[in-house]
């Protein structure tokens, strides 16, 4: 990446952006309105500097989306009208009938919600909720539930114990940080048990305890055992079978290949009758290859054990994991390193950049205590606001937990979220963010 100030383009660059810094003070409208921005900076950009435009591609850092699928799934959400309980506890089983201490839970929940003020109505929900079962899913397990006006909009049991402290609140905005922090990132990823005789190809989702999809491929079983005489008939019935099992083999790798393009898979671990997985890498396609992961067990032999195969997908779903975060780590330690107007740190920092809708992506601290820290929820654009004079053109629905309106804030200006560890987060705040173009001085919002 060219250096700022370090060429002439590189100095131009920094004339271009001065000049638009410039140009966003003399319309400080656009600040408060994130697609007139975007807009306004294309004119600028496109229209008076071509040399610029090709800086700018060339110092394009490599890019991946890590916009959680909590935000994107549920950014709906966001947009419906309040106030919202929201819950985030144990998820062990719950049944009206049980006596242990632990069954209390749902009185404990429901007497914290109604001293918060929610109705009756939406305390029964609350309380349905957290009766309902996880079957499919081993203990330990967590539950995260989201109601308004009586109705259920949100009740998911999540594998593994909780990550964060209980939730519990009745607040204008639904807060999604345990939600997120639970499960940090979605990708898919496809897991394939294969044999001579067919296979079983199912879709993952990182985040998800059970396949959101599963297609079971029946292959051509005649002759599929080869004979192993010497003769003329034999050798010919060996190649027939041979061809029945390139057939199957490209069967399986056809409909793998559909799962991985359609979902734009990260990871494609593959399992089986060692014969048959060689002769399925043999017709993937480049792209599928290119994710393939081969475990060595035959789980679609008679009485096979998962567990081997089990521990394999976990292991490299978490390698798939690190290297994102560690590609997010590594954006971060180069904008930092350069000094660069495109890393914005600290509370207010992060804030102007949202209500200019220039937040690329939002960086918060993995095991961050936000404490009382406050924002004001907004119903428009900019969404979120530190005071009532920053709600431009939007109505203040009310305050809520900082990271709760960052988290809203980003999910309705489409940023990416990535929670990182505490010791590589710049400043003492534990938050920053990521932007897609530099902040003009003199915008940025004094905190409460």
């Amino acid at each position: 990446m060219v250096g700022r100030g370090n060429t002439t383009r590189g100095r131009q660059l920094d004339d271009e952006m001065e000049h638009g810094a410039e140009a966003l003070q003399r319309q400080p409208s656009l600040l408060r309105n994130g697609a007139k921005l975007n807009q306004f900076l294309t004119i600028l950009i496109c229209g008076t500097s071509p040399a610029l435009m090709e800086l700018k591609t060339a110092q394009r850092e490599p890019t991946r989306s890590m916009m959680t699928t909590s935000l994107q799934q549920y950014a709906d959400l966001y947009r419906k009208t309040g106030p919202w309980c929201t819950v985030y506890t144990d998820g062990s089983q719950l049944t009206p009938r049980t006596a242990h201490p632990e069954e209390l839970r749902p009185r404990w929940i429901r007497e914290t919600l109604a001293s918060a003020g929610a109705p009756t109505e939406d305390l029964d929900a609350v309380e349905e909720a957290l009766l309902a079962t996880h079957e499919g899913i081993p203990d330990p397990v967590s539950q995260f539930i989201l109601v308004r006006q009586g109705q259920i909009e949100v009740n998911e049991f999540l594998p593994g114990n909780r990550v964060t402290s209980e939730e519990r609140t009745y607040g204008v905005i639904p807060v999604l940080g345990p939600l997120v922090r639970h499960k940090p990132e979605e990708f898919a990823y496809v897991v394939a048990e294969v044999g001579r005789d067919g296979g079983d190809v199912r879709l993952h989702f990182a985040s998800r305890p059970r396949a959101a999809d599963v297609l079971e491929i029946a292959g051509d079983t005649d002759d599929i055992q080869k004979t192993h005489g010497g003769g003329w008939s034999d050798l010919k019935l060996q190649h027939h079978t041979e061809n029945t099992w390139k057939k199957n083999a490209a069967e399986i790798a056809g409909a793998i290949d559909e799962v991985v393009r359609d979902n734009r898979a990260q990871l494609l671990i593959v399992a089986g009758d060692v014969r048959a997985r060689t002769l399925l890498e043999e017709q993937l396609s480049e792209q599928s290859r290119s994710l393939l992961h081969m475990v060595d067990v035959h789980t679609r032999a008679r009485g096979a054990d998962t567990t081997a195969l089990d521990e394999a997908v976990e292991e490299l779903v978490d390698q798939v994991l690190k290297q994102h975060q560690e590609e997010a780590l590594e954006r971060l330690r180069m904008r930092q390193g350069q000094g660069s107007p495109l890393l914005a740190t600290g509370l207010a920092a992060v804030v102007a950049g949202l209500e200019a809708a220039a937040v690329e992506c939002l960086l918060g601290d993995g095991d961050g205590d936000w404490g009382d820290k406050q924002l004001l929820a907004l119903d428009g654009e900019p969404w979120v606001a530190v005071s009532e004079d920053q709600a431009t053109g939007a109505e203040v629905l009310g305050k809520a937990p900082a990271e709760a309106a960052l988290l809203r804030a980003a999910a309705m200006t489409d940023a990416d979220v990535w929670f990182l560890p505490k010791e590589s987060m710049p400043g003492d705040e534990g938050i920053a963010a990521l932007l897609r173009y530099p902040l003009p001085p003199g915008i940025v919002p004094e905190t409460e």
